[in-house]
């Protein structure tokens, strides 16, 4: 991305963080700044569990709607790197803070900046897509996780109070173009290929082959965010630098 750019990052946690997302979405703060994010600002909301994300996840999204607009409107070296001519904002979600992601899209009323989506195993509906105040969507799933499958039941539980739903699992599907689907799972195999680690050692110390299929489940990224991390954000910034390159 051009230098003349100020990339601002917005990071939502998920649910069941006794430290809102100090031990997931927010891990990703150093790659994000590695890859060239000015400022990183996490959104926290504190712990709250499915009855909690029900209830508080539309008062939440407005909250969320206001700091993304407050971003997005502010003037390029304003305060920030003066040289910059424009301000991008890009918010990362895991989980049910793509829920909330979603609901704060359709709340954005007025911008200057282009805003992106990126969404973590997001516990979404599959044929949702946020609206159209939002420029690009990039989706990153895992067929492996149980989480967001089993989400959509408790949606339907909720009669309709909670949008989740298995994307992060299956990926987005529907004909929106502003939307990338990523499968983390092969993403990370190719990866692995390329380092030339066609072997790995498993449990007894003894080398096996890579598995295409390892596991990731629903937060295995930031489990091992040393090798998750900096491929997230390589797809992100190819992305966000090609549509740059486009206009």
């Amino acid at each position: 991305m051009g230098k003349y750019l100020y990339n601002i990052g917005i990071n939502v946690h998920g649910l069941n963080n006794p430290n809102s997302g100090a031990g997931s979405i927010d891990l990703l703060r150093l790659d994000q700044i590695n890859s060239g994010f000015d400022l990183v600002i996490d959104f926290n909301y504190g712990w709250m569990g499915a009855l909690g994300a029900a209830f508080r996840n539309d008062t939440i999204a407005k909250r969320l709607a206001r700091v993304i607009e407050n971003e997005s409107l502010k003037l390029p070296g304003s305060g920030y790197n003066p040289l910059a001519t424009k301000i991008n904002v890009t918010v990362f979600g895991h989980s049910n803070g793509v829920a909330i992601m979603h609901r704060a899209s359709k709340l954005i009323k007025c911008k200057r900046s282009d805003i992106n989506y990126v969404y973590i195993n997001g516990a979404l509906k599959n044929t949702l897509a946020p609206s159209k105040s939002i420029n690009k969507v990039m989706v990153f799933y895992t067929p492996d996780d149980k989480v967001v499958k089993w989400s959509k039941y408790a949606a339907m539980a909720s009669c309709g109070l909670l949008l989740w739903g298995d994307q992060g699992a299956v990926g987005y599907i529907g004909h929106d173009t502003r939307i990338s689907n990523i499968n983390l799972q092969r993403m990370a195999y190719l990866k692995r290929l390329e380092e030339g680690s066609k072997s790995v050692l498993n449990g007894l110390g003894r080398p096996q082959l890579i598995n295409p299929y390892y596991p990731i489940g629903h937060s295995g990224v930031f489990e091992d965010i040393k090798f998750y991390g900096p491929l997230i954000l390589s797809g992100v910034m190819q992305i966000l630098a090609r549509d740059a390159d486009d206009e």
